[in-house]
């Protein structure tokens, strides 16, 4: 996988923001993460948006994963001025592939991650990783939208606006656009985010262009993928107030456990039990 979020680290914060779910996705994650017990384990901590808001806010433990080294930097600086460093513990990696040495009893994936992986063999890989990672009883919460395909035909290579900012020093003003280039038949897509900066007179003096590549995936798909690995599902919400889902969702929020009774495939050696 390759690291792009490390060039958007810089303008991360107003991008996401840009998007509907930002606030609603850190008010559930922020909830549910405040009634764990133990350590919390976040897939794609990135800048900390999620994670430090958990370490503030539930005075929890936090492991962030992510596999950007900026978006880790950016992470770490925001734990520190928000008084939280010592409740936040990073780590650079892969979701395929990582190994805490430990099992706990929340792993949550936010905001979409899951469409980073953009395979199915990712996909399972990952969702293995995290069950082997869970106590007996443990769960995992993550989400993904629902695909639109009508949307996607119609804004397909079309570039949207996603915020514009005004640095009052200088009187540039910048500009962060996404185009989107969808592959239908392997359900994936190339995303390019551009940022530009427009000088008072709108000549463009800087334009820089982000590739982000990711997949979107059916909750069919999803269900039989998390049935294949041994998960049970406990709650399918279709937006992020908990709402059931149903055909008219934008949004797919799973709730899923690791069996009491189950069998982990392990593939993490050396692993101990948290207390909680």
């Amino acid at each position: 996988m390759r690291i792009e979020y490390d060039g958007l680290a810089d303008i991360y914060d107003p991008w996401s923001a840009a998007d509907p779910a930002a606030a609603s996705t850190l008010h559930f994650y922020t909830d549910i993460c405040c009634q764990a017990k133990g350590t919390i384990v976040e897939l794609g901590v990135g800048n900390g948006r999620i994670a430090v808001e958990v370490a503030e806010t539930c005075n929890k433990n936090v492991v962030g994963l992510d596999i950007s080294d900026e978006m880790l930097a950016r992470c770490r600086q925001k734990a520190k001025s928000r008084g939280v460093a010592d409740l936040v513990e990073l780590v650079n990696a892969d979701f395929r592939a990582f190994c805490l040495g430990r099992r706990v009893a929340l792993i949550i994936m936010p905001f979409r991650t899951f469409g980073h992986l953009l395979t199915r063999c990712d996909k399972l890989t990952a969702l293995r990783q995290v069950y082997s990672h869970l106590v007996p009883g443990g769960r995992f919460v993550f989400d993904h939208y629902v695909f639109d395909e009508n949307w996607a035909r119609s804004h397909d290579g079309v570039p949207r606006l996603m915020c514009r900012s005004l640095d009052e020093s200088t009187g540039r003003a910048e500009y962060v656009w996404d185009t989107y280039l969808y592959d239908f038949e392997t359900r994936s897509m190339d995303c390019t985010i551009t940022v530009e900066q427009v000088g008072v007179d709108g000549t463009v003096v800087l334009r820089r262009h982000h590739p982000l590549s990711f997949s979107w995936v059916e909750p069919d798909q999803v269900r039989r993928m998390l049935m294949e690995v041994g998960f049970e599902i406990e709650k399918l919400y279709g937006s992020f107030d908990r709402s059931p889902f149903d055909d008219k969702s934008k949004e797919q929020i799973w709730v899923v456990k690791r069996p009491s009774d189950g069998t982990a495939r392990e593939k993490c050696a050396s692993v101990f039990v948290e207390p909680v």
